[in-house]
């Protein structure tokens, strides 16, 4: 569908104006990079497609993003009216994860390799000064730059795993260490009685606003890929708190409740359902799709107040997107431990 409708705006007033996105372009960039493993089942000419398009259209995703830049993030004071879907609300609808670009130029710099071009070194150099610009430019310690990405936290830290595992001759110097300082000031937030890791110790114990099923979702693989590299004395707690995200997902909440609404459709072991559900018979018809993940507690109900108010409810694409790949790193775990090669 990409290739053939490759530009795009978001509906839900983006300010970015319709546009080839780099974020369309990186995730073909994960199929030419596996293709090895695909062309068994894919012809050899929509891996040209995917190939020449990536890069045809590939130089936005050599620079810096400046919607990575946290002085560009709002303040929740500055989440105003109603909506809770449409608008700027950057950091928190997750759109603009910092260094999303790193492992997609990995990747293209092995596909250059493989394909015998001159400009492989470009997309590592891209690569190596994304992953030095998020060791220098993000604290940890301002929840924005963490969970207030949301779903899309894990195309931060496991991307800065990444580098580290594959590129370590030319991972930028601090960036272990820029990883172990995340996993503390994740451990830190979740000494609680779900083992949940909030958004701050003040009054937010979830993402401001919006739904914060997505990061719970995602959670997982952003903690077990740093295991793999930090101080293995916080393993152990890493593992802890990997697997109360998943519970928390299946009713191990305040509202007691797994965060599909209609469980029957793809979840057939949920006993209670999410009690809300995104109104029927309108935009995407989420009643018809199968392995819908509506939504979570917010704040309202922790930390233990399940007649709190609601948030919105929605079964994202993107929160099914974030929990599969937290289920391939909960395999990776199980394994070698490390990123895998294609």
């Amino acid at each position: 569908f990409y290739l053939m409708k490759p530009v795009t705006q978001d509906c839900m007033g983006d300010p970015d104006k319709r546009m080839l996105h780099s974020q369309t372009v990186e995730q073909v960039a994960y199929v030419v990079w596996a293709w090895p493993a695909l062309k068994q089942w894919l012809p050899e000419s929509f891996y040209r497609k995917c190939r020449d398009f990536c890069f045809e259209n590939w130089k936005p995703s050599l620079g810096i993003d400046s919607w990575w830049d946290p002085k560009t993030y709002l303040t929740p004071e500055q989440l105003i009216g109603g909506n809770p879907m449409g608008g700027l609300l950057h950091p928190y609808k997750g759109r603009h994860a910092p260094g999303h670009s790193i492992v997609p130029n990995l990747f293209m710099h092995e596909v250059a390799k493989r394909e015998g071009r001159a400009d492989a070194g470009i997309y590592l150099d891209a690569a190596v000064k994304q992953a030095a610009w998020c060791v220098e430019k993000l604290d940890w310690n301002d929840p924005r730059t963490t969970k207030g990405h949301r779903m899309s936290e894990h195309r931060t830290i496991p991307n800065l795993v990444w580098m580290l595992q594959k590129y370590p001759q030319q991972a930028p110097a601090g960036l272990k260490e820029k990883i172990n300082q995340w996993v503390d000031v994740a451990l830190s937030r979740s000494e609680n009685l779900w083992d949940f890791r909030r958004y701050d110790m003040q009054d937010h114990w979830t993402i401001p606003k919006v739904n914060d099923v997505g990061n719970s979702l995602s959670l997982p693989a952003s903690l077990l890929s740093a295991a793999w590299v930090v101080d293995p004395a916080k393993r152990k707690r890493i593992e802890e708190v990997a697997c109360a995200s998943i519970d928390h997902v299946w009713g191990r909440n305040p509202r007691l409740a797994a965060a599909p609404c209609d469980p029957k459709m793809g979840f057939p072991e949920v006993e209670r359902g999410w009690p809300k559900s995104h109104a029927h018979n309108v935009c995407a018809r989420l009643e018809l799709c199968r392995g819908s993940i509506s939504s979570l507690p917010g704040s309202e109900m922790y930390p233990f107040n399940p007649e709190g108010a609601f948030r919105h409810a929605e079964g994202w694409v993107n929160y099914g997107a974030a929990w599969c790949v937290s289920l391939a790193y909960l395999k990776l775990d199980s394994g070698a431990k490390t990123t895998p090669s294609p």
